[in-house]
């Protein structure tokens, strides 16, 4: 075989690249059923022995989605029957885009209810949030379709996305756009909590406190991971257009090692949904240790909050059960009493959840 043109990248530098790509996504097909694996019971003990709900529909779709997405990814970047026929590739290469949509809006209601709830189930944060998911959702779709499958030489497998002939901006917009619904979301929750940890103390405190590390937590891997994904298509370096087709390496792309500009877009759609359900399962185990340390000190589980200027209730705490991470079957109305100088919080009638109905 003739050495390729100048401006193309060697046969074995594309095989390097694409290997490189194939172990990363097989790496993070790894980790998702490894952290399955060594959660589970956690998952059992702090999800499926709670009442049932569509708190339940919701993380079944966020835990488990994602981890049977991952089988046909791999598939398609290892099936050289697949990577054959250029209908089935042409159609299977946008199924990662298809995934990461879905898992990215099911995590999106997830935090949208999350702040409903935290900010007193106030319609002005439906208001605002679910056109800014719309719009999230629009340009998704809008930059996805932009992107072309990546061909490759004879004897290479893999059936990649890589961005169009409309530019690698407009293919990034997906990550864009969900950096902005991250931010927007990291900065009510931030918001909220300071707001409640001004007058919460005791157990409250603590479960605020875990609410701004996780978030923080969370808000930090995706940011990364998100940033990644756009600098990887943004900073790659231009090659010369080759227009003759006949080439032998012609066929590769225009841009120098195409291949790793889709390496980091498996981890992002994995990892997401992972640190979700890290952070739902975290909430979820200091609430059952906050309610273990109440009932062995034969407390009633009422909750203080402070004493003189900060003795009200901050509204919305729901009694305090997380908002989001706590079943309606636990979750409480709460009125106040005095006693002395400190008001206690006192639990009374279920609470009706505004999505999830009554307990």
């Amino acid at each position: 075989m003739s050495a390729p043109p100048p401006g193309v990248p060697p046969l074995a530098d594309v095989a390097h690249d694409l290997m490189a790509v194939k172990m990363y996504s097989l790496a993070t097909f790894v980790m998702v059923y490894y952290d399955i694996i060594i959660t589970f019971g956690d998952e059992v003990e702090r999800v499926w022995r709670r009442k049932f709900t569509w708190f339940s529909v919701l993380w079944f779709l966020n835990q488990y989605v994602p981890p049977l997405g991952f089988v046909v990814i791999i598939l398609a970047f290892h099936n050289s029957a697949w990577s054959a026929n250029a209908r089935i590739c042409d159609a299977v290469v946008f199924f990662p885009a298809v995934l990461g949509a879905v898992t990215g809006t099911v995590i999106d209601v997830i935090f949208i209810v999350r702040l409903y709830a935290t900010f007193s189930a106030h319609k002005a944060v439906l208001v605002f949030m679910i056109p800014l998911l719309t719009a999230k959702e629009a340009l998704a779709i809008l930059s996805v379709t932009s992107g072309q499958r990546l061909h490759l030489p004879p004897g290479l497998v893999g059936c990649i996305l890589i961005a169009g002939p409309q530019g690698n901006l407009r293919f990034t917009g997906v990550w864009i756009a969900q950096l902005c619904f991250d931010a927007t979301v990291f900065a009510l929750t931030v918001y909220r909590a300071l707001a409640l940890s001004r007058v919460a103390r005791g157990g409250v405190r603590s479960l605020i406190d875990i609410i701004v590390r996780d978030g923080v937590v969370y808000f930090a891997v995706i940011f990364v991971a998100d940033l990644v994904n756009v600098l990887t298509f943004l900073l790659a370096p231009v090659r010369p257009f080759l227009s003759r087709i006949d080439m032998p390496h012609a066929d590769v792309c225009t841009r120098a090692q195409p291949a790793l500009q889709a390496a980091n877009a498996s981890f992002t759609i994995a990892i997401a949904p992972l640190m979700v359900s890290r952070l739902i399962l975290n909430m979820r185990g200091a609430d059952a240790a906050q309610k273990t340390r109440v009932r062995a000190s034969g407390g009633s589980g009422a909750r203080t909050y402070g004493t003189g200027s900060n003795a009200s209730a901050p509204r919305g705490v729901l009694g305090y059960v997380h908002p989001m991470y706590e079943t309606p079957a636990t979750s409480t109305n709460a009125r106040w009493k005095s006693h002395g100088s400190k008001r206690r919080w006192k639990l009374s009638a279920p609470y009706t959840h505004p999505l999830w109905g009554p307990a």
